[in-house]
């Protein structure tokens, strides 16, 4: 398990970050949403590069800023990585979110009030009649969950067994450190 680094911020112009060529996300249907967002917070989350300054992280945020005409954007250089883990990082990145699904209820709870227009930052809240059935959809998606595991964009049928052997080793892997390279940890012979 590797420490965590410090990691120091430094500001780079835009035109010298270089997208990473065989960047298999595509993302610009995302480049106005997160436009939007950076003109209404502004820009929160640094660009990770390589000490070239090829991209890791952040190619929609790249996007963005060019379409803002921002100059200069807060990066993080990760130096440290050999090219293999840099893969990593970069898929890592995007579809770790994928992982993720909304709590509806929290949701609604936590969108009433707001005066933003929340669809302008990508995100289509549906109207109170077709929260039930969302509802619905969500406790099925849990059930089939519990009986599969989805990895980047596949589904493995899984036992009981094949469950509470992952629980146990994340609980191991937890004892020793961040989720972040959890899989990484358990192909690499867990050292």
């Amino acid at each position: 398990m590797r420490e965590a680094k410090e990691m120091e911020i430094v500001y780079l112009n835009v035109d010298d970050l270089i997208p990473y060529e065989h960047n298999p996300r595509i993302n610009d249907h995302a480049v106005d949403a997160l436009a939007h967002t950076i003109s209404t917070v502004g820009f929160r989350e640094p660009i990770k590069v390589t000490k070239d300054y090829v991209i890791i992280c952040g190619h929609t945020r790249y996007k963005a800023c060019r379409k803002l005409g921002i100059k200069k954007v807060p990066c993080i250089i990760e130096d440290d990585l050999t090219p293999e883990e840099t893969k990593l990082r970069r898929i890592s990145d995007n579809s770790v979110a994928e992982l993720a699904q909304w709590n509806y209820e929290l949701l609604q709870q936590e969108l009433a009030g707001l005066s933003f227009d929340m669809e302008a930052f990508g995100l289509e809240m549906p109207d109170d009649t077709d929260l039930d059935d969302l509802f619905e959809e969500h406790e099925e998606e849990e059930k089939v969950k519990q009986n599969y595991l989805v990895w980047h964009g596949g589904k493995v049928e899984t036992t009981e067994v094949d469950e509470e052997t992952l629980n146990q080793l994340l609980e191991e892997y937890e004892d020793s450190g961040s989720k972040q390279s959890f899989v990484l940890w358990l192909t690499t012979g867990r050292d």
